[in-house]
């Protein structure tokens, strides 16, 4: 009846949502309405569908490989940041689409007709949570679209609601453990403390010995319009942080000069050296220090 029932002891247990994201019960809204409102086989098939054709993370940059990979691409094609993501996101969707439709027996030509509608909302998703500035868009994007996915199957004809039975190795709900007592892991560990935090020419430094020299992922990524560049350095070295862009140029240095051992942050505006704001785009950031240099991606999104 859409109330809780206050607390249950018990050690297994199923994700079941009658209600969704508006609180009303089963109007349409419900992220596994298709499965029969549980979390089933078929549903976490969709989702494993997409992360499959977005490819895996190799680089830590926080954009699949595949994705990344097609939207340099569209770019080197000449099309603008924020329509090549787009359209790279779009083959990213209708591939995953039509291998999830293979499965129930959907011919290819028939499933990318079909995967027209999921495509579109896929997109439109993602570039409202973009605008609205969620670091975890491309994620978000692909949970929600599942949910169109198994509408336009179900809209085919194709019934695949596996919520009547236990998984069985082909299909059904996915059964959980939701209470278990552990062994508690202890562990011994090193702790560098930190004894001072200090601001100098655009640098948040802090006063600790890393064990090596290491650049670490920007945060946000993508960004809009800030984001912030931390790096380690395990001695006293003159340092430079600029940004690239993909042909190579030098658009601005965000820091150069000498720099003490311990953790730094830069933050970088999405500006050029002239103080011009950039188009979105992928972009290099570098960070030598005495002999060391790293490079990593980031993408300015608006």
């Amino acid at each position: 009846d859409g109330e809780p029932d206050g607390v249950v002891d018990t050690d297994w247990g199923y994700y079941f949502d009658p209600v969704g994201l508006d609180g009303e019960m089963m109007n349409g809204d419900e992220p596994f309405m298709y499965t029969g409102y549980y979390f089933t086989y078929n549903g976490l098939a969709a989702l494993s569908a997409i992360l499959t054709a977005a490819g895996d993370d190799a680089d830590g940059d926080g954009i699949p490989d595949n994705l990344m990979a097609l939207i340099v691409g569209y770019m080197g094609a000449g099309y603008p940041q924020d329509a090549a993501t787009l359209m790279a996101l779009a083959d990213v969707i209708e591939g995953a689409f039509v291998a999830w439709a293979a499965y129930f027996g959907v011919d290819a030509t028939t499933a990318t007709a079909a995967a027209a509608a999921v495509v579109a909302y896929a997109q439109t998703t993602y570039a409202a949570l973009v605008a609205q500035g969620d670091p975890d868009a491309l994620m978000n994007t692909a949970m929600a679209t599942t949910t169109v996915m198994g509408g336009v199957i179900t809209g085919l004809g194709i019934d695949i609601d596996d919520s009547d039975h236990d998984y069985d190795g082909t299909n059904g709900r996915l059964v959980f453990q939701i209470g278990n007592s552990c062994v508690p892991v202890f562990e011994a560990r090193d702790v560098f403390v930190s004894f001072a935090t200090v601001e100098e020419a655009g640098v948040i430094s802090e006063d600790i010995l890393p064990e090596k020299f290491a650049v670490y992922d920007n945060y946000p990524n993508p960004f809009n319009p800030t984001t912030q560049i931390s790096f380690d350095l395990t001695e006293n070295s003159v340092t430079e942080v600029s940004v690239w862009n993909l042909l190579g140029q030098k658009i601005t240095t965000l820091y150069t000069g000498d720099l003490n051992a311990g953790q730094h942050t830069v933050k970088f505006d999405g500006k050029d050296s002239n103080g011009s704001i950039l188009p979105s785009g992928v972009y290099i950031y570098r960070v030598a220090a005495g002999n060391n240099v790293s490079t990593k991606k980031m993408m300015l999104l608006k």
